[in-house]
């Protein structure tokens, strides 16, 4: 079976991707695993705990994205894998994705 990469697919479909991480994840260990899996040049940001006051479910990160890649909420799709991913996606008035390989419920 073929990998897909989702990175890739959204990237093509409206020209960016970014992240927002969990909030104990640092900045060193988002570069480093960026780095390690060849990363580093397919998002054009990472938003982490360091760039936000309120963390998930709190929609400030998601919002940090949507300003940072220029988008309305109505073009923007919110993909996680947690239950605070989907009620961060919720406050913050997008739609969202669920993947099925979270470690939480």
């Amino acid at each position: 079976m073929a990998k897909f990469d989702i990175t890739a697919a959204f990237q093509a479909a409206v020209g960016a991707a970014g992240n927002v991480s969990k909030s104990d994840t640092s900045r060193e260990t988002i570069e480093y695993i960026m780095e390690r899996y060849g990363l580093k040049d397919t998002l054009e940001f990472v938003i982490g705990s360091y760039a936000v006051t309120r963390h998930k479910p709190h929609p400030e990160g998601i919002l940090k994205a949507l300003d940072r890649m220029g988008v309305s909420k109505e073009d923007f799709l919110y993909c996680g894998d947690t239950v605070l991913d989907a009620e961060a996606a919720q406050r913050a008035g997008v739609d969202f994705a669920a993947v099925l390989n979270g470690t939480t419920p």
